[in-house]
C-alpha cells in the first residue's frame, strides 16, 4: 500500500486503542467493492465480479462471500499495461484539459457527434491500454478534432471493459457484475457497458457517482454490517 493508507491505519490503531474498540481491516479494493454494493443495492449473488477502474487500479476480480459476510476478492484479468485512469489522464492533459482530466473530458466529449476510431486490444481477461492511447496521441498530432478525440478515448474503454466482463462472465459462469471507481462512474463507460452486457443476459451494477470514486462509505458499510450481525 502506498503511504497514504498506512498512515490511516496508524490513526485507526491508535483510535482503537483509546476507545478500547475492535478494528476491522479491509483493503482498498475490498473497500470500493462495499461502498459500490451499499450504494448500488447489489449484486446480492455469492460469486459475481467486480471491475475497479480508477487511475491507479484497472482491476478484474472474482467476488465471493465469506460465512462472516465479507468477501474473498481473487484478481483475475485486467490492464497489463496503464491503468483506465492513466489513459484518460494522458490523453486529457495533452488536449490541455486540468488534472485530473475525467470529469473535463466526458463534458468534452459531450460535444462530439461521434467518437474517433482508436483500437481495442481484450485478450481473453488480459487488456492492454498502452495502444489505443498511442493510437489517441497520434490522431491528436495529426489535427484530430478535440471533441472526438474524447469521445473516442470514452467509448475504447467503455467497449474494453464491456469485452472483458463478457469474457469474465462466461468463463466464471457468473450474471452479475458490477463497476466502481472514478473511470467507472463515468456516464458514457456505463451506459455502454450496460447495454452490451444485457445482450449477454449479464446484469452491470453500478454506483452513485460519488461513492464509486475513493470514499471511507465502504469502511463504514463492513463496520455496520458486521456489528449489526454481532448484536
Amino acid at each position: 500500500y502506498m503511504p497514504a493508507f498506512l498512515a490511516g491505519m496508524s490513526v485507526a490503531r491508535s483510535l482503537a486503542a483509546v476507545y478500547n474498540v475492535p478494528l476491522e481491516v479491509i483493503s482498498h479494493q475490498e473497500n470500493h467493492l462495499e461502498a459500490g454494493l451499499w450504494s448500488a443495492g447489489g449484486p446480492q449473488a455469492e460469486r459475481f465480479l467486480l471491475l475497479h477502474a480508477s487511475g491507479g487500479t484497472t482491476d478484474l476480480l472474482l467476488c465471493e462471500r465469506r460465512e462472516d459476510s465479507r468477501y474473498n476478492l481473487t484478481q483475475v484479468g485486467g490492464s497489463l499495461d496503464l491503468h483506465a485512469g492513466q489513459f484518460v489522464d494522458r490523453i486529457g492533459v495533452a488536449l490541455g484539459l486540468q488534472f485530473p482530466t475525467g470529469p473535463a473530458l466526458e463534458q468534452l466529449a459531450e460535444q462530439a457527434e461521434k467518437p474517433l476510431e482508436l483500437p481495442v486490444s481484450v485478450r481473453k481477461l488480459d487488456v492492454s491500454l498502452s495502444g489505443p492511447a498511442t493510437a489517441a496521441m497520434r490522431k491528436l498530432e495529426a489535427g484530430a478534432d478535440a471533441a472526438s478525440l474524447a469521445l473516442g478515448v470514452e467509448h475504447t474503454l467503455a467497449e474494453t471493459f464491456a469485452r472483458l466482463l463478457r469474457n469474465g462472465a462466461a468463463a466464471y459462469g457468473v450474471r452479475d457484475v458490477i463497476l466502481v471507481g472514478g473511470v467507472g462512474s463515468n456516464k458514457y463507460i456505463r451506459k455502454h457497458v450496460e447495454e452490451k452486457l444485457a445482450k449477454r443476459r449479464v446484469r452491470l451494477w453500478v454506483p452513485e457517482g460519488r461513492f464509486s470514486c475513493d470514499n471511507a462509505s465502504g469502511c463504514a458499510a463492513v463496520a455496520w454490517r458486521l456489528h449489526k450481525k454481532n448484536d
